[in-house]
């Protein structure tokens, strides 16, 4: 191994597993990226098959048909032209949680989180194949996107389980023994000067 020193660079330190906090992001982080392959490869292959088959826009407009009238009115008046853009916005920020959701959901049980997506995918089919303008491949895009949301969330999961790093041992005392220690010290007499 060469020295970093007389190359004039600092060694590099030696990496460590993140901890348990570390981790959880992680997991919601790879929940997220997972979630957007999904939504990239639903919306690619609605790309071919009709662009109203995209998950996002086909969720999107359901929820706009079931959306109260009064309620599409006052969006209308907050957001002017924009109420669609608003919607998406709005819609992108809840999948990004469900998202976080799954990927941590992914790093304890990765069968349940694999149900979750299955669950996301059959909203979007659902989503889809009720669309005024669904072809017989509406159900397409949200099916393969779903499919390859899981994959990337396996394969990433399986790089989430890193066990905490071991701490060094004999080098410092562990935090228990130095509880004990100070507790003992405090309770020596003082002797008097």
């Amino acid at each position: 191994m060469p020295d970093d020193t007389a190359a004039g660079r600092a060694p590099e330190a030696p990496r460590r597993a993140p901890g348990r906090h570390g981790r959880r992001g992680l997991a919601a982080w790879a929940g997220v990226l997972a979630g957007a392959v999904t939504v990239a490869v639903g919306h690619l292959v609605a790309a071919v098959v009709g662009p109203g088959s995209s998950p996002v826009v086909a969720v999107g407009g359901a929820v706009v048909d079931r959306t109260p009238q009064w309620l599409k009115e006052a969006a209308i008046r907050a957001f002017g032209t924009q109420d669609k853009v608003a919607l998406f916005v709005g819609l992108a920020a809840v999948l990004t949680a469900v998202a976080m959701g799954v990927g941590l959901l992914a790093r304890r049980s990765p069968r349940a989180a694999t149900g979750a997506v299955v669950v996301l995918g059959a909203v979007g089919v659902a989503a889809a194949v009720t669309r005024p303008d669904a072809g017989a491949a509406a159900f397409l895009p949200s099916v393969l996107g779903a499919a390859a949301g899981i994959v990337t969330l396996r394969r990433l999961g399986r790089h989430l389980d890193v066990p905490p790093a071991q701490a060094p041992t004999g080098d410092r005392p562990s935090r228990a023994s130095q509880v004990r220690i100070d507790v003992r010290s405090s309770a020596q007499p003082v002797a008097p000067r």
